[in-house]
């Protein structure tokens, strides 16, 4: 990685096995979040009484897969964190600043304490 010498001693690193597990996790994290959002959305028409046309069950169909998929980056990331010799290392800071979220990268750093009971900020919900 540019901007990264290994060698200098003030330079933080980052556990290459450690950071992995933490995106295994941050993608099973989000694998939940979709699966919640596909029952939202399907308690919302039964709640209006809509039918579900053909493209609301594809769309419910997509949200699905991609949780599926979350899950199945998650167990690999899960199980490759397990192979990566413990002396594998990077330079912490460019990869960590290259993320827009301040949770996020907290959430992704070893060096930070896990919390998985803090809920984060989502947002305000803004209704069209």
């Amino acid at each position: 990685m540019r901007g990264c010498v290994q060698s200098a001693p003030d330079v933080r690193r980052v556990s290459l096995s450690q950071l992995t597990a933490r995106i295994a996790a941050e993608l099973e994290r989000l694998a939940q979040i979709t699966a919640d959002v596909q029952v939202a959305l399907s308690m919302c028409h039964l709640e209006l009484a809509a039918p579900l046309g053909p493209e609301v069950i594809r769309g419910l169909q997509r949200i699905d897969r991609v949780t599926q998929e979350l899950e199945d980056l998650s167990r690999l990331l899960g199980g490759m964190s397990d192979g990566i010799p413990a002396l594998a290392e990077l330079c912490a800071e460019p990869l960590f600043s290259r993320l827009r979220l301040h949770e996020l990268a907290l959430a992704l750093d070893p060096a930070k304490p896990i919390h998985p009971d803090v809920a984060r900020d989502d947002g305000a919900v803004e209704w069209l």
